[in-house]
């Protein structure tokens, strides 16, 4: 079906993990390790990618482990680079306010943009609540010049990469990513991040 082919493209692009276990598994006569028991540590070593990638996401982002995993699904999904993104939204976040809780240089930009980044009585909106209205500014506009000077001041000098994924999360492509990541079992919780983690440390 179409939606078990987007699920498949989905899982394909997340770090080829996933789509490694029945690899690992079919090479389990060769070097003489059970096949259950190589599909149970190729499982466990995919498992742990993926939730030390929502846990990084979490660290850098502040999102929690299900809204990672709805940005991590909607960045694969455009072929965009998750761990590049935790990088391109520090440096946004970063230059939000000065030293001195002034205005600072995306924190102006965002200004200009007339895009908000802090509620009525001036407390910073939530992550994702950010990123949303980041995409729904800059995700449908059109591709030029000013578009990428406008990306470049807010996420440095990769933002000129991210209109793909901008215009996946706009709208509403967020909370489709987010159950598209529930449809999918990728969208795991606190508990499946840490358990997977703590598993692939121990072993």
């Amino acid at each position: 079906t179409v939606a078990a082919k987007s699920g498949d493209g989905i899982l394909s692009k997340l770090g080829g993990g996933l789509a490694s276990v029945a690899k690992i598994a079919a090479g389990a006569a060769v070097t003489g390790i059970g096949a259950a028991a190589a599909a149970m540590i190729g499982g466990v070593t995919a498992a742990n990618k993926w939730a030390e990638q929502l846990d990084s996401l979490g660290d850098v982002l502040g999102t929690s482990a299900d809204d990672s995993a709805a940005i991590a699904v909607a960045i694969k999904g455009v072929g965009g680079d998750v761990d590049g993104l935790t990088a391109q939204f520090a440096k946004l976040a970063g230059g939000l306010y000065d030293a001195k809780g002034e205005l600072g240089p995306t924190g102006k930009e965002m200004e200009k943009l007339q895009i908000s980044f802090t509620d009525a009585n001036g407390a910073m909106l939530p992550t994702t609540q950010i990123i949303q209205n980041v995409a729904n500014r800059l995700g449908n506009m059109q591709d030029g010049l000013q578009k990428t000077d406008r990306m470049t001041a807010l996420f440095g000098k990769s933002g000129k990469d991210l209109s793909d994924t901008l215009a996946a999360l706009a709208g509403n492509g967020l909370e489709k990513a987010r159950e598209k990541s529930k449809a999918l079992g990728l969208s795991i919780g606190e508990d499946g991040v840490n358990k997977p983690i703590m598993m692939g440390r121990a072993l």
